[in-house]
């Protein structure tokens, strides 16, 4: 029984670790608490009546983000996309752990762009950042758009999570992604470039919202 009341009493006396106030992942958790861009996104779906799989929401998590960021070997200065930004989060996060000349997010449905934006207006006001990131510079745009009528040819990485892609979609992008700058890296989940015009670096199961999937990340050659 003593060594029971023992156990018991250590577990008790463990205090939990205090996660920073300046660490990304508590901004970016505290940021979007009370924010569902799976219903924003659904909503908005049958707001305008689009039926396409294309536009169904998904998630990587923050972990398995820092992960697949840190291969792809970001440098100061560099341009970042992510196409289909959703409620911008992977944008604001990467913005947040790297320094970019620009990260932007382009976002068909109207009303997680202004989700976005408007995320973003709360995020440059948070006590945290001022606190602990005043030297930053947080050159963050969202574009509510198709990607297909954008260029960002300028890009040295682009995030796209593209499980969902129909085949006419993806057939079109691939073409626009094919013609990027030498050197540029992309951060695709499930489906896979040419690799006459990519060469492929790595590749790894990582968590989802929807479940683990097949991350690939490719160099353009």
């Amino acid at each position: 029984m003593k060594q029971i009341i023992d156990v018991i009493a250590k577990l008790f006396s463990v205090k939990r670790k205090r996660v920073s106030t300046s660490d990304p992942t508590f901004i970016l958790e505290k940021l979007y608490s009370s924010i569902d861009g799976f219903y924003i996104s659904k909503a908005e779906r049958e707001r305008l009546k689009i039926n396409d799989t294309s536009f169904i929401y998904g998630e990587i998590s923050s972990e398995s983000f820092t992960e697949a960021l840190a291969i792809a070997q970001p440098q100061a200065g560099n341009i970042i996309y992510d196409l289909g930004s959703g409620t911008g989060k992977a944008v604001i996060y990467a913005a947040l752990i790297y320094d970019w000349k620009k990260c932007v997010g382009i976002e068909f449905l109207p009303g997680l762009c202004q989700v976005s934006q408007a995320l973003l207006n709360n995020f440059l006001c948070m006590k945290e950042i001022h606190q602990h990131f005043s030297h930053k510079h947080f050159p963050i745009k969202f574009i509510q758009g198709d990607f297909l009528n954008v260029d960002f040819s300028d890009a040295d990485i682009i995030y796209l999570n593209a499980t969902t892609l129909n085949p006419v979609l993806w057939d079109k992008l691939t073409k626009k992604l094919n013609e990027l700058k030498q050197g540029a890296r992309v951060i695709l989940s499930t489906k896979k470039l040419e690799e006459s015009y990519f060469e492929k670096i790595h590749q790894a199961l990582y968590p989802m919202s929807w479940g683990d999937c097949t991350v690939f990340i490719y160099q353009k050659k």
